[in-house]
Protein backbone atom coordinates (compact mmCIF):
# COMPACT_ATOMS: atom_id res chain seq x y z
CA UNK A 1 0.00 0.00 0.00
CA UNK A 2 3.17 2.25 0.66
CA UNK A 3 4.25 1.77 -2.75
CA UNK A 4 1.23 3.25 -4.42
CA UNK A 5 0.77 6.32 -1.90
CA UNK A 6 4.51 7.10 -2.29
CA UNK A 7 3.63 7.60 -5.64
CA UNK A 8 0.85 10.09 -4.94
CA UNK A 9 3.64 12.06 -3.15
CA UNK A 10 6.62 12.26 -5.95
CA UNK A 11 7.60 15.32 -3.35
CA UNK A 12 9.09 13.17 -0.88
CA UNK A 13 12.21 12.97 -3.64
CA UNK A 14 11.51 15.82 -5.62
CA UNK A 15 11.19 18.36 -2.77
CA UNK A 16 8.99 20.65 -5.20
CA UNK A 17 5.61 19.88 -6.92
CA UNK A 18 5.24 19.66 -10.72
CA UNK A 19 4.06 22.47 -12.84
CA UNK A 20 1.20 20.46 -14.05
CA UNK A 21 0.03 19.77 -10.73
CA UNK A 22 -0.27 23.57 -9.96
CA UNK A 23 -1.87 24.72 -12.59
CA UNK A 24 -1.93 28.23 -14.64
CA UNK A 25 -4.77 30.25 -13.10
CA UNK A 26 -4.25 31.71 -9.65
CA UNK A 27 -7.33 30.84 -8.00
CA UNK A 28 -9.03 33.23 -5.34
CA UNK A 29 -10.27 30.41 -3.14
CA UNK A 30 -6.55 30.16 -2.78
CA UNK A 31 -6.45 32.56 -0.19
CA UNK A 32 -9.49 31.53 2.13
CA UNK A 33 -7.58 28.05 2.35
CA UNK A 34 -4.01 29.80 3.37
CA UNK A 35 -5.92 31.73 6.28
CA UNK A 36 -6.96 28.35 7.58
CA UNK A 37 -3.60 26.57 7.68
CA UNK A 38 -2.84 27.68 11.41
CA UNK A 39 -6.28 26.29 12.56
CA UNK A 40 -6.77 23.00 14.19
CA UNK A 41 -10.31 22.41 12.59
CA UNK A 42 -11.03 20.84 9.40
CA UNK A 43 -10.49 22.20 6.36
CA UNK A 44 -12.96 21.00 3.70
CA UNK A 45 -13.06 21.85 -0.11
CA UNK A 46 -16.16 21.24 -1.67
CA UNK A 47 -17.51 21.86 -4.95
CA UNK A 48 -18.57 20.33 -8.20
CA UNK A 49 -16.86 17.88 -10.35
CA UNK A 50 -13.68 19.03 -12.13
CA UNK A 51 -13.93 22.74 -10.73
CA UNK A 52 -10.51 22.55 -9.89
CA UNK A 53 -10.78 20.86 -5.73
CA UNK A 54 -7.72 18.98 -6.49
CA UNK A 55 -5.88 21.66 -8.17
CA UNK A 56 -6.24 23.93 -4.91
CA UNK A 57 -4.53 21.24 -2.99
CA UNK A 58 -1.87 20.78 -4.82
CA UNK A 59 -1.34 24.69 -4.80
CA UNK A 60 -1.13 24.38 -1.08
CA UNK A 61 0.95 21.78 -0.77
CA UNK A 62 3.76 23.62 -3.40
CA UNK A 63 2.78 27.26 -0.77
CA UNK A 64 3.99 24.90 1.95
CA UNK A 65 6.98 23.05 0.51
CA UNK A 66 7.84 26.82 -0.81
CA UNK A 67 7.18 28.43 2.96
CA UNK A 68 9.86 25.62 4.82
CA UNK A 69 7.70 22.60 5.83
CA UNK A 70 9.65 19.49 5.39
CA UNK A 71 8.07 17.96 2.15
CA UNK A 72 8.04 14.31 4.14
CA UNK A 73 5.23 16.57 6.72
CA UNK A 74 3.07 16.77 4.16
CA UNK A 75 0.75 13.53 2.95
CA UNK A 76 -1.78 13.45 0.17
CA UNK A 77 -3.62 10.19 -0.74
CA UNK A 78 -6.55 10.47 -3.19
CA UNK A 79 -9.47 8.61 -2.37
CA UNK A 80 -10.01 8.00 -6.26
CA UNK A 81 -7.90 4.54 -6.35
CA UNK A 82 -9.72 1.49 -5.50
CA UNK A 83 -7.30 0.17 -4.07
CA UNK A 84 -6.47 2.61 -1.33
CA UNK A 85 -9.93 3.05 -1.00
CA UNK A 86 -10.63 -0.27 0.12
CA UNK A 87 -7.42 -0.64 2.49
CA UNK A 88 -8.02 2.80 4.57
CA UNK A 89 -11.70 1.55 5.18
CA UNK A 90 -10.34 -1.43 7.09
CA UNK A 91 -6.61 -0.38 7.86
CA UNK A 92 -6.29 3.82 8.20
CA UNK A 93 -4.40 3.57 11.14
CA UNK A 94 -1.99 1.23 9.75
CA UNK A 95 -1.46 3.09 7.21
CA UNK A 96 -0.38 6.32 9.52
CA UNK A 97 1.38 4.14 11.23
CA UNK A 98 3.51 2.63 8.39
CA UNK A 99 3.45 6.69 6.87
CA UNK A 100 5.21 7.49 10.40
CA UNK A 101 7.99 4.55 10.51
CA UNK A 102 8.72 4.82 6.73
CA UNK A 103 8.52 8.60 5.86
CA UNK A 104 8.33 10.51 9.01
CA UNK A 105 11.30 7.71 11.24
CA UNK A 106 9.51 9.62 14.24
CA UNK A 107 6.95 8.21 16.52
CA UNK A 108 3.22 10.50 16.07
CA UNK A 109 3.10 10.86 19.77
CA UNK A 110 6.08 12.79 19.11
CA UNK A 111 5.67 15.20 17.05
CA UNK A 112 6.80 18.65 17.07
CA UNK A 113 5.76 20.32 13.95
CA UNK A 114 2.08 19.96 12.10
CA UNK A 115 1.53 17.94 9.47
CA UNK A 116 -0.61 18.02 7.08
CA UNK A 117 -2.87 15.57 5.62
CA UNK A 118 -4.71 16.01 2.29
CA UNK A 119 -7.67 13.55 1.53
CA UNK A 120 -8.87 13.87 -1.92
CA UNK A 121 -12.41 12.77 -2.71
CA UNK A 122 -12.62 11.82 1.09
CA UNK A 123 -16.55 11.26 0.48
CA UNK A 124 -15.87 7.91 -1.21
CA UNK A 125 -14.75 6.73 2.11
CA UNK A 126 -17.60 5.50 4.57
CA UNK A 127 -17.42 6.90 7.94
CA UNK A 128 -14.67 9.13 7.11
CA UNK A 129 -15.42 11.52 9.79
CA UNK A 130 -15.22 8.40 12.66
CA UNK A 131 -11.91 8.06 11.25
CA UNK A 132 -10.70 11.79 11.65
CA UNK A 133 -12.17 12.27 14.84
CA UNK A 134 -10.31 9.76 16.00
CA UNK A 135 -7.14 11.04 15.28
CA UNK A 136 -8.54 14.46 16.39
CA UNK A 137 -9.13 13.19 19.69
CA UNK A 138 -5.76 12.41 19.89
CA UNK A 139 -4.86 15.53 19.94
CA UNK A 140 -1.43 15.47 17.79
CA UNK A 141 -0.35 18.51 15.45
CA UNK A 142 -1.91 16.94 12.43
CA UNK A 143 -4.20 19.36 10.06
CA UNK A 144 -6.64 17.72 8.00
CA UNK A 145 -7.69 19.01 4.11
CA UNK A 146 -10.24 16.78 2.70
CA UNK A 147 -12.14 17.42 -0.67
CA UNK A 148 -15.42 16.45 -1.61
CA UNK A 149 -17.34 16.45 -5.10
CA UNK A 150 -20.63 15.26 -3.30
CA UNK A 151 -21.92 17.33 -0.44
CA UNK A 152 -24.38 14.84 0.33
CA UNK A 153 -22.00 12.27 0.84
CA UNK A 154 -20.04 14.95 2.43
CA UNK A 155 -22.82 15.13 5.28
CA UNK A 156 -23.51 11.22 5.18
CA UNK A 157 -20.10 10.48 6.34
CA UNK A 158 -19.67 13.36 8.69
CA UNK A 159 -22.30 12.35 10.89
CA UNK A 160 -22.36 14.22 14.43
CA UNK A 161 -18.84 12.81 15.15
CA UNK A 162 -17.19 16.50 13.58
CA UNK A 163 -19.77 18.80 14.11
CA UNK A 164 -17.93 22.16 15.25
CA UNK A 165 -14.89 20.82 13.93
CA UNK A 166 -14.83 21.48 10.27
CA UNK A 167 -14.75 24.62 8.04
CA UNK A 168 -16.25 24.56 4.33
CA UNK A 169 -15.05 26.72 1.53
CA UNK A 170 -17.22 25.90 -1.57
CA UNK A 171 -15.64 26.15 -4.85
CA UNK A 172 -17.12 26.97 -7.93
CA UNK A 173 -15.91 27.16 -11.32
CA UNK A 174 -13.72 30.06 -12.81
CA UNK A 175 -14.79 33.27 -11.99
CA UNK A 176 -14.52 35.63 -15.20
CA UNK A 177 -11.53 37.52 -13.90
CA UNK A 178 -10.08 33.96 -13.06
CA UNK A 179 -11.14 32.89 -16.82
CA UNK A 180 -9.41 35.84 -18.45
CA UNK A 181 -6.43 35.87 -15.83
CA UNK A 182 -6.84 39.52 -15.05
CA UNK A 183 -7.19 41.19 -11.72
CA UNK A 184 -9.80 44.18 -10.55
CA UNK A 185 -9.34 46.26 -8.06
CA UNK A 186 -12.27 47.95 -8.50
CA UNK A 187 -15.40 48.41 -5.90
CA UNK A 188 -18.05 47.41 -8.12
CA UNK A 189 -20.65 48.45 -4.98
CA UNK A 190 -19.74 51.97 -5.93
CA UNK A 191 -21.51 53.89 -9.34
CA UNK A 192 -17.64 55.86 -10.15
CA UNK A 193 -15.74 52.78 -10.09
CA UNK A 194 -17.62 50.95 -12.18
CA UNK A 195 -17.80 53.94 -14.64
CA UNK A 196 -13.76 54.33 -14.51
CA UNK A 197 -13.48 50.42 -15.07
CA UNK A 198 -15.39 50.69 -18.08
CA UNK A 199 -13.23 53.35 -19.27
CA UNK A 200 -10.38 51.77 -18.67
CA UNK A 201 -11.25 48.26 -20.36
CA UNK A 202 -13.28 50.66 -23.49
CA UNK A 203 -10.88 49.71 -25.88
CA UNK A 204 -10.73 46.18 -24.75
CA UNK A 205 -14.27 45.52 -25.32
CA UNK A 206 -14.73 43.73 -28.56
CA UNK A 207 -12.24 41.08 -26.90
CA UNK A 208 -13.84 41.16 -23.76
CA UNK A 209 -17.76 40.10 -25.32
CA UNK A 210 -15.89 37.49 -27.33
CA UNK A 211 -14.18 35.88 -23.62
CA UNK A 212 -17.61 36.58 -21.93
CA UNK A 213 -19.08 34.48 -25.02
CA UNK A 214 -16.67 31.84 -24.48
CA UNK A 215 -17.03 31.46 -20.67
CA UNK A 216 -20.57 31.35 -20.56
CA UNK A 217 -20.31 28.45 -23.19
CA UNK A 218 -17.82 26.39 -21.45
CA UNK A 219 -19.10 27.45 -17.85
CA UNK A 220 -16.23 28.77 -16.31
CA UNK A 221 -14.56 25.23 -16.10
CA UNK A 222 -10.78 24.91 -15.94
CA UNK A 223 -10.35 22.03 -17.51
CA UNK A 224 -12.05 23.06 -21.17
CA UNK A 225 -10.89 26.85 -20.85
CA UNK A 226 -8.14 26.18 -23.45
CA UNK A 227 -9.91 23.70 -25.47
CA UNK A 228 -10.58 25.12 -29.35
CA UNK A 229 -13.19 23.33 -30.55
CA UNK A 230 -16.69 24.05 -28.66
CA UNK A 231 -17.85 20.47 -29.80
CA UNK A 232 -14.87 18.88 -27.34
CA UNK A 233 -16.03 21.36 -24.91
CA UNK A 234 -19.91 20.31 -24.87
CA UNK A 235 -18.80 16.80 -24.71
CA UNK A 236 -16.65 17.27 -21.51
CA UNK A 237 -19.57 19.18 -19.86
CA UNK A 238 -22.22 16.46 -21.33
CA UNK A 239 -19.97 14.35 -19.34
CA UNK A 240 -19.71 16.30 -15.96
CA UNK A 241 -23.75 16.30 -16.08
CA UNK A 242 -24.25 12.52 -16.52
CA UNK A 243 -21.40 11.95 -13.63
CA UNK A 244 -23.33 14.52 -11.33
CA UNK A 245 -26.59 12.95 -11.90
CA UNK A 246 -25.32 9.15 -11.65
CA UNK A 247 -22.99 8.64 -9.16
CA UNK A 248 -24.23 12.20 -6.76
CA UNK A 249 -27.87 12.08 -6.85
CA UNK A 250 -29.30 8.42 -8.78
CA UNK A 251 -27.36 6.64 -5.99
CA UNK A 252 -27.80 7.68 -2.99
CA UNK A 253 -31.83 9.15 -3.70
CA UNK A 254 -34.79 6.64 -4.35
CA UNK A 255 -35.02 7.93 -8.20
CA UNK A 256 -37.64 6.10 -9.87
CA UNK A 257 -37.83 8.15 -13.30
CA UNK A 258 -34.11 9.00 -13.69
CA UNK A 259 -34.90 10.72 -17.37
CA UNK A 260 -37.13 12.69 -15.85
CA UNK A 261 -34.45 13.96 -13.67
CA UNK A 262 -32.11 14.20 -16.47
CA UNK A 263 -35.03 16.25 -18.55
CA UNK A 264 -35.85 18.44 -15.38
CA UNK A 265 -31.95 19.12 -15.43
CA UNK A 266 -31.97 20.22 -19.01
CA UNK A 267 -35.12 22.61 -18.53
CA UNK A 268 -33.64 24.00 -15.03
CA UNK A 269 -30.29 24.81 -17.34
CA UNK A 270 -32.71 26.31 -20.12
Amino acid sequence: MMDEIILQNPWWKTKRIDDIQIGSIRRDDFSLIKKQLNDTQITCLIGARRVGKTTLMFNTIDHLLKNGLKPEEILYISLDSPKIRMHLKQNFNEVFQQYSETILKIPLDQLKNTIYVFLDEVHKLDEWGDIIKYWQDLQLPIKFIVSGSSAIRIIKGLGESLLGRIKYITIYPLTFSEWTKETTTYNFLNYKEIKKAYQQHLLHKQELLINLDEYLIKGGYPEIRDEKYVERAYDTLRQYKTLTLTRDILDLKDIKEPRILEDLADLLSD
